[in-house]
Order: structure tokens, then C-alpha cells, then sequence
């Protein structure tokens, strides 16, 4: 809906703060994707790419920082963990110089349709995942 130009108009801000943060913070908690939930919220209110962009990374920096803390307390969190991590960096560079260089050679409309196909698969992705998860158990 949204490539067709479609979007919500928020008329109760902080009402829609709140429904948006919930939903993000439980799906951050049980799909490590609440991203998603601001991705669309973010592009459905209009804002352009660099104030889209600044606000992902802050957003997702603050979310990572609570989680990463809130499974260390928990116990959740091990070297084993850290390890897989940090054997992702490598790819995590490449995506990331490869961001940067595109993002500024990318206009409002191409960079909102990169948006909604990360979303669109990231959520399918999560899909199949869930599913496969319960067809193996």
C-alpha cells in the first residue's frame, strides 16, 4: 500500500507513540525485528531519508544497548553469543559501506521502496523461520 502512495494520517501523536512502541518492543523481544514496526511507522509519517535514517540508528543503537544488557542480567547472553557476533562483523561492514555509499545517490521514492522490500523480507524471512521452528519441534 504504501508504493501505491497510501499512508495513515496520525491525528492522537502520542496515542500512536505508544501503540508503536509497545508493538515494537514485543516483537523486539520476541523476533529481534521491532525495527520493523518503526521502519513503517517512520516512513508512513513522511520523514525523508537522512531524518528516517538518523532515527533508525539511534532508535536501534538505544533498543541493542537494553537488550544485549537485559540477557546479560538474565544470563541469556553468553560467549557463545558474543562469538557468532562478532564473526558477523565482517558481513555487517560490507552491508554497511554498501549503505553508505548508495544512501546518498538514492532518491525519497527509490529509498522508501528499499524500506518496504528490507521490511517486506525481513518479515517473510521471520515468517518461514517461526513456521520452520514449530514444524521441527
Amino acid at each position: 500500500l504504501f508504493l501505491r502512495g497510501f499512508s495513515i494520517q496520525v491525528s492522537h501523536e502520542t496515542a500512536t507513540f505508544a501503540i508503536v512502541g509497545v508493538s515494537s518492543g514485543i516483537l523486539n523481544s520476541t523476533t529481534s525485528m521491532g525495527g520493523v514496526v518503526v521502519a513503517l511507522f517512520l516512513a508512513n509519517m513522511g520523514f525523508d531519508n537522512i531524518n528516517l535514517r538518523l532515527n533508525m540508528l539511534v532508535y536501534l543503537l538505544l533498543t541493542n544497548i537494553v537488550t544485549i544488557s537485559i540477557l546479560a542480567l538474565t544470563g541469556v547472553f553468553t560467549s557463545s553469543t558474543l562469538i557468532l557476533g562478532l564473526e558477523l562483523i565482517p558481513a555487517l561492514l560490507v552491508g554497511l559501506a554498501l549503505g553508505t555509499w548508495l544512501f546518498p545517490r538514492v532518491s525519497r521514492g527509490v529509498f522508501t521502496k528499499i524500506v518496504l522490500a528490507v521490511v517486506l523480507v525481513a518479515g517473510i524471512s521471520g515468517l518461514i523461520s517461526v513456521t520452520f521452528s514449530y514444524i521441527i519441534l
